[in-house]
This record gives C-alpha cells, structure tokens and sequence, in this order.
C-alpha cells in the first residue's frame, strides 16, 4: 500500500498539507485532515502506517543558488583601500 503528500491548492486550506492512502490499483481508500506543517503530516502516517510507502509530492521549499550576491554581502574595505579610492 501506499501513501502521498500533497499540498492543498484551493479554498482556505491552501498551502497546507495533506496525506492520501492508495490502495494497490491506484485509487485513493482514504484521505486525512489537512495539517499546517507538514512534518505532523509525516508524523501520522508513520505511527498509524508504519507499513506504507509515502511519496511526497509537495513542492520543494529548498533553497537554490543565486548567482547574485544577496543584500548585506559585501567585501570590507581597509582604511587604505578606502583612502585610495
């Protein structure tokens, strides 16, 4: 059996997160309350369905690289430097 994570898309639960149970044909047996966090949400499914392969299927929130430097990243300058300037 399996479970996915997804977040909620529409209404006033968007942005939160919520967990579906499949069975082995693909379609949804049930489905559980919406959680803000999603670590509550993983937190069930491994207590109450410890067996089942979860999926996320929420968006990454991790951070990609920039190659711009971010505000507040500067180079200091010397008091030299400053006085050839």
């Amino acid at each position: 059996m399996k479970a996915i994570i997804t977040t909620i898309s529409k209404g006033k639960r968007k942005g939160e997160f919520r967990f579906s149970l499949l069975s082995s044909n693909g379609e949804i047996i049930a489905s559980g309350e919406s959680y803000t966090q999603k670590h509550n949400c993983v937190d069930i499914l491994k207590e109450y369905f410890p067996t089942f392969k979860v999926t996320d299927k929420t968006k990454s929130t991790k951070r990609t690289k920039s190659t711009k430097r971010p505000i507040g990243d500067f180079d200091l300058l010397s008091e030299t430097e400053i006085s050839n300037i």
